[in-house]
């Protein structure tokens, strides 16, 4: 018996084609937001932008994703970006260890609920799976694919690598992918680093405390832990690329 993969009849698809989103890809739509000193910057401001992108991720067709913003543009950005923020509001929560805005809540639900579903298809050689795209809201569909994973990892309790960048000017969101689990910076090179110089040139700005007499004649304390350099545990596999960054 063969089984194969497929579309549906009624969708412009085509034979053997998928649309799998990971968590990474979920990830980099949340980080299309970056902060660079506290202030935020879009790198998929425009529609052709989230077109183009959510094209290239495979989630979505570009010709019916392109119809359908062009339908109503400015409703359709508000849409996807909404998507986006709970999104980032869930992840956040997760990790901090907060509820949740409702509102959150219900617009991923509203996206959710356009996930295709699998289907099996007879075939004169045997089994076909298969999916029937959602061609009244294809953005939707492209959504839910994207937040499908996450949906997966909360369900699994599969949270406890989840990260925000501890550079408050950052907030960069990923997945700790290091041996020991202690990552606290989207990268050491740079978030990192620069936490070290102000911590360095904060010590350097507070004045030393006077020694009293009754430690004088004390001998030289050890030198501890915090005198020495900083260093994070380097993960076993590269960061991810920050493919919308500049």
């Amino acid at each position: 018996m063969t089984i194969a993969s497929t579309s549906s009849p009624g969708s412009a698809a085509p034979v053997g084609h998928t649309h799998v989103a990971d968590l990474g890809a979920c990830l980099d739509l949340i980080n299309s937001v970056e902060y660079t000193d506290g202030v935020p910057e879009d790198h998929l401001a425009t529609i052709d932008a989230l077109v183009a992108w959510l094209a290239d991720h495979s989630v979505g067709h570009r010709d019916a994703l392109d119809a359908q913003a062009s339908s109503d543009p400015e409703a359709w950005l508000d849409h996807v970006r909404t998507c986006r923020l709970a999104l980032r509001d869930v992840w956040d929560a997760a990790v901090e260890g907060r509820a949740v805005g409702q509102a959150s809540v219900d617009t991923l639900n509203r996206v959710l609920a356009h996930a295709p579903h699998v289907e099996l298809r007879r075939t004169l050689a045997g089994v076909a799976v298969g999916h029937e795209h959602d061609r009244r809201d294809p953005t939707s569909e492209a959504l839910a694919r994207l937040a499908e994973p996450l949906v997966a990892a909360l369900a699994a309790g599969d949270v406890e690598r989840w990260r925000i960048c501890a550079n408050d000017d950052c907030r960069w969101v990923f997945e700790d992918t290091s041996r020991g689990g202690r990552r606290r910076w989207c990268d050491m090179s740079s978030c990192g680093n620069r936490a070290k110089v102000r911590r360095f040139r904060s010590r350097r700005r507070t004045p030393p405390v006077a020694e009293s007499p009754a430690h004088v004649d004390r001998a030289p304390a050890d030198r501890t832990s915090a005198d020495a350099p900083e260093t994070e545990e380097a993960s076993p596999v590269e960061d991810r690329t920050r493919t919308n960054s500049r």
